[in-house]
């Protein structure tokens, strides 16, 4: 492509936030195919700009072999007519400036004259818009339009300008008429002097005058191809900056859809996390509603509230009793002899007083459950206070 890049950055952001699947953006065939149109036509047209350069170049040379051949014939007369062709040139652009200082001078005449009547029409409502009963002159004074006085001060100053243009166009005019008048007598007299010598340059300076025509009408074409070239160059990076908005505009889009999507499931995740939040308040709500609807036995004798009553069975039949084995009578000193035996064979130490004294009151307390009849329930307190301080001792093993 014309111009290049010089293996730098494209001027184009790379394709590397396309999270999903999507189809190319309509706009960018139209912009590749202007882009394709635009940098064939630049390169046929910088072939063509090489092809008008080459010319240009092969004429120039040419010209100049001829135009060396032809003096070379012809030098000594064109030794001697070189003061008349230089004579008749002079003159040629003397007459050339003075046509166009006439036209400056006719120009600056018309302005000149538009601006008189722009000044005397503003001088004429400067007139008008005076306080009655007062004039324009005299020392009585007067009121007038502010914005009128400005108006018409620079009207002034255009008259002035355009009358300064219009005399220095007028003498320039006619210094150079006079210089063309000049140079064209005194072409006139070289002519008559080397009249033969002019006739026989004549060959020389038409091919000159031939060259330099075909060389500069080269230039002109030259020109006119290397504006076309830098008319196609700007069409194609129009074609590039129009891919370039494309893909800005294309990843501006996709930044947007991701930002929304990602709020979109913060909120979705917020909302899922909040309605377990509640789910999960209104099982305990529900738990703790329950709980307060089923007291136990407990709180309800503790707040006065009796259970409800359980449902009455059937009485058992009581069995029969089974006769008392009767007592076996044991001698004093058998019985001290056992009680040695069953503390040896425990492995127990001899008691203190302390703990004589709290076994003497346990068994003072038994003594009062069984003559109240709860012999069975001190036995399972009993039993499950050794569970808890066997447990408890594991603990503290552990």
């Amino acid at each position: 492509p014309p111009g290049g890049f010089g293996g730098g950055a494209p001027p184009y952001q790379p394709d590397d936030d396309l999270e999903f699947a999507e189809d190319v953006d309509p706009r960018v065939a139209g912009a590749l195919d202007e882009m394709n149109e635009a940098m064939m036509a630049v390169n046929d047209i910088e072939i063509e700009l090489g092809a008008a350069k080459r010319r240009r170049r092969l004429h120039k040379a040419d010209g100049g072999t001829k135009i060396e051949d032809t003096r070379k014939k012809l030098s000594s007369s064109v030794r001697a007519a070189v003061p008349f062709f230089h004579a008749q040139a002079v003159g040629h652009m003397y007459q050339v400036r003075s046509i166009e200082c006439l036209r400056a001078y006719e120009k600056a005449h018309d302005m000149h004259a538009a601006a008189k009547d722009v000044a005397a029409q503003l001088e004429a409502e400067m007139a008008a818009s005076a306080s009655p009963g007062k004039k324009i002159t005299g020392n009585e004074g007067g009121t007038f339009d502010t914005q009128l006085m400005i108006a018409l001060s620079d009207a002034m100053s255009k008259v002035v300008e355009t009358e300064i243009m219009k005399k220095r166009a007028e003498a320039t005019h006619g210094r150079m008429t006079r210089l063309a008048t000049k140079a064209v007598n005194e072409s006139i007299a070289l002519r008559k002097k080397f009249a033969k010598s002019v006739e026989k340059a004549q060959p020389y300076f038409a091919v000159k005058s031939a060259v330099e025509a075909k060389a500069k009408a080269l230039d002109e074409e030259v020109a006119e191809v290397a504006l076309r070239v830098k008319e196609g160059k700007r069409r194609y990076h129009a074609a590039m900056d129009e891919l370039a908005r494309i893909s800005e505009e294309v990843h501006q889009r996709r930044m947007r859809e991701k930002e929304e999507r990602e709020a979109a499931e913060k909120e979705k995740a917020a909302e899922e996390e909040e309605a377990a939040e509640k789910e999960e308040a209104a099982e305990e709500h529900g738990a703790g509603v329950e709980k307060e609807e089923t007291p136990d036995e407990d709180e309800a004798a503790e707040v006065g509230v009796s259970p409800e009553p359980e449902p009455e069975l059937a009485p058992e039949p009581e069995p029969e009793p089974e006769p008392e084995p009767e007592p076996e009578t044991y001698d004093a000193a058998v019985l001290d002899q056992r009680e040695a035996e069953a503390v040896d064979s425990a492995g127990l130490l001899s008691l203190d007083d302390d703990e004589r004294a709290l076994i003497e009151e346990m068994e003072v307390d038994f003594d009062e459950d069984e003559g109240a009849g709860n012999v069975s329930a001190r036995i399972d307190e009993e039993a499950e206070r050794a569970v808890a301080d066997l447990d408890d001792e594991d603990d503290d093993l552990t």
